[in-house]
């Protein structure tokens, strides 16, 4: 089967290569063959072409007088039933291919290598002819009969189907993502028309309203955003649709942005839900250390985390301290410099799942070490 589509395609190729030899059955050489004008319909009889030889293969001559779209109707379609068995019928011009039709009889794993490859049913031809250029008609015949069938030449009128090839989004990284493209193609007669291809730019970025909430027992939904490299913002519904996870209780959530349309591809952004912060109340001097209470925060918390520094901004030397109960509401800290200044803040924490959830932090006092 292989052989098959590699004959096919081998006599593709080869066709228009071939202008001598003799006349077989009712076949011609480029030259020979019979010139024929717009609207005519003549006959072809094509015998069984065991050798795959295209030396005698044309059937017709045509030379338009305007430049456009033409047709040859094959009013016969392909009828062969056996495996192996094929047809090809093309446009050629002295040179080259211009467009062929090419029906096989394949077996059902190379079914969708065929569809790949243009094979059809079909063996009629559409595609642009220029003004004043000779073209040529050919017929290859590797069935097990002689094919026999009348060709209309007709001016040709696109139907046509969008195409679009998706542009797809990568759920690693914006930087895999790729563009894709949309364009008309024509169906009818292997017509070989096809629109000016428009750009389906890639995304350029994902981002979420919000990527840290403080837990009220309601769900929250952070406003997702997703724009190309152009800078056009997509639009939710129409280009991609959202859904979110575990976005109520305290803990790590999820948006899954599924791309829908022109876009295809699956993205998930990790957002968190905190515990609701507390505050200090004092925190007092004592012998080399210090004192500190709080207000006591009463649900959806494991523990607090005690935090002090001789940098109001908390950028160097800093400490921290974890009180591991709830319900507890100060800690004293020992063995501090004497005489020096020391800020300290304090903020509360879940635990979920082994993963510590933390709070904003709270103001911090300032404290003088006796």
């Amino acid at each position: 089967m292989k052989k098959t589509l590699s004959v096919i395609f081998a006599i593709i190729l080869t066709l228009g290569c071939f202008n001598i030899g003799a006349v077989n059955a009712l076949a011609y050489t480029d030259e020979k063959a019979p010139e024929i004008k717009l609207g005519d319909t003549f006959r072809v009889s094509a015998p069984v072409n065991e050798d795959k030889d295209v030396t005698n293969a044309c059937f017709a001559r045509f030379t338009p007088k305007t430049t456009g779209y033409y047709e040859f109707i094959v009013e016969k379609g392909f009828t062969a039933k056996n495996v192996g068995e094929a047809l090809v019928t093309a446009v050629c011009d002295k040179d080259d291919v211009i467009n062929s039709g090419k029906c096989a009889v394949l077996s059902d794993e190379y079914k969708e290598l065929g569809e790949q490859a243009g094979v059809t049913n079909n063996p009629s031809v559409a595609c642009r002819l220029k003004k004043g250029h000779e073209y040529y008609f050919k017929v290859v015949n590797v069935t097990n009969k002689r094919y026999v069938s009348d060709v209309k030449l007709r001016k040709h009128t696109h139907k046509t189907k969008k195409t679009t090839k998706k542009s797809f989004v990568d759920a690693k990284s914006m930087k895999n993502n790729v563009s894709g493209k949309q364009y008309s193609v024509c169906t009818k007669n292997n017509c070989t028309y096809k629109s000016k291809k428009t750009t389906i730019y890639r995304v350029k970025s994902i981002k979420l309203s919000k990527t840290k909430y403080v837990y009220n027992g309601k769900k929250k939904k952070p406003v997702i955003t997703v724009k190309t490299v152009k800078g056009k913002k997509l639009k939710k519904g129409t280009d991609y649709k959202v859904t979110y996870k575990n976005n109520k209780q305290i803990g790590k959530a999820t948006a899954t942005i599924r791309f829908i349309g022109k876009y295809r591809g699956t993205v998930i952004r990790n957002f968190k839900v905190i515990p609701r912060k507390t505050s200090l109340t004092s925190v007092n001097s004592v012998w080399r250390g210090f004192t500190a209470n709080w207000k006591k925060q009463k649900t959806n918390i494991t523990g607090y985390q005690l935090q002090y520094s001789t940098d109001k901004h908390f950028k160097k030397g800093v400490k921290r301290i974890t009180v591991s109960k709830a319900d507890r509401t100060y800690k004293t800290v020992r063995n501090l410099k004497r005489g020096k200044k020391y800020y300290v803040r304090i903020r509360t924490y879940q635990k979920v799942d082994n993963k510590k959830f933390y709070s904003n932090w709270s103001k911090y006092k300032p404290v003088k070490v006796k």
